[in-house]
C-alpha cells in the first residue's frame, strides 16, 4: 500500500545517501524535474540546484546531517531536464540513523507559478509606489475609517 502512495502520489519524493548522492527518486520527481531515477542515480543532488542557491542549499545540508529525525522546510530552484529551472518547496529530514530507511528524505513540489506571482507582485507594487512617491500632487490613501493608510511624498512636503 506504501509503495502504491508513493508510486502515484503527486509529491516528488528523493532519497540521498550522506554524500548527497541521490538513491531513488519516485515517478512524481521524474515528472517535476524530466530526470528519470537512471539519469540522476549517483549524482549528487546539488548538481542540479541554481548555482545561486547552491551554497545556501549545501549549507542546509550540513545542518541536516548535524541534525537528524528533524524535518526542515527548504525552497530552491532545481534545473529542469529541458534546460530552465523550477522552484520548489518541501521539507527534508535526514533518516540515516533510522534502522529501516537510512538516507536524507526529501518531498517537494512545483511552486514556479506562485514564485512568478510573487514577484510580478512585487514588481507592480515597486511600480505603483515609484509613480506615487513622484507624484507633485499631495495624494493620501485612508482606511474606511478615514486612518491614513498611506501617505504621499508630496503631501509631507505640502504641510511639512
Amino acid at each position: 500500500m506504501f509503495r502504491i502512495l508513493v508510486e502515484y502520489g503527486q509529491e516528488g519524493i528523493s532519497i540521498a545517501n550522506r554524500e548527497g548522492e541521490i538513491l531513488y527518486r519516485n515517478p512524481a520527481a521524474e515528472r517535476l524535474t524530466g530526470y528519470t531515477l537512471e539519469e540522476v542515480k549517483g549524482k549528487k543532488f546539488t548538481e542540479m540546484i541554481h548555482p545561486d542557491d547552491r551554497d545556501a542549499t549545501i549549507a542546509f545540508y550540513n545542518e541536516l546531517l548535524r541534525e537528524p529525525g528533524i524535518a526542515k522546510p527548504k525552497m530552491h530552484r532545481v534545473l529542469h531536464k529541458d534546460g530552465y529551472y523550477i522552484w520548489t518547496e518541501g521539507t527534508m529530514i535526514n533518516l540515516l540513523d533510522h534502522a529501516d530507511f537510512q538516507g536524507i528524505l526529501s518531498n517537494f513540489h512545483d511552486i514556479t507559478e506562485r514564485k512568478k506571482a510573487e514577484d510580478e507582485l512585487r514588481k507592480s507594487e515597486l511600480r505603483y509606489r515609484s509613480l506615487i512617491d513622484q507624484a507633485s500632487d499631495a495624494i493620501m490613501i485612508t482606511d474606511n475609517k478615514g486612518n491614513f493608510a498611506d501617505v504621499i511624498l508630496a503631501l509631507c512636503k505640502v504641510f511639512g
